[in-house]
């Protein structure tokens, strides 16, 4: 099943569109998506990362992941680490750091979680 998705302006603001997450390269420019992802750090000030799917590169990266239509970035994050991880990741828990704007389709949503 394809996953939809909001599309947000330059501004960050939703546009009130949607597209399905497979069609997220025919976006015209000044048109993005959302990914949020989640630097979680243990007592030895070691980041959690995870080893993506050979389809992705097999790349270490955060966890994290695309942004559903009608989600808001924190639920998505505790989503993900929950389907990605099998950890449960409360809401209260977790903290934004930084909205990162890059020079391609998506900005991302960067949380932050310290935690054994």
């Amino acid at each position: 099943m394809d996953e939809v998705l909001d599309i947000y302006d330059d501004n960050k603001k939703k546009t009130g569109m949607s597209i399905l997450r497979s069609k997220t390269q025919e976006l015209s420019e000044g048109k993005h998506i959302l990914i949020s992802v989640l630097l979680v750090e243990n007592d030895e000030g070691k980041i959690m990362m995870q080893l993506t799917s050979p389809k992705k590169g097999s790349v270490f990266a955060l966890p994290g992941g695309h942004v559903l239509q009608n989600e808001n970035s924190r639920d998505t994050i505790i989503r993900e680490m929950y389907e990605e991880q099998g950890l449960v990741i409360k809401k209260d828990g977790i903290e934004l750091i930084e909205e990162r704007m890059t020079n391609k389709l998506p900005f991302f949503h960067i949380y932050y979680q310290k935690q054994n």
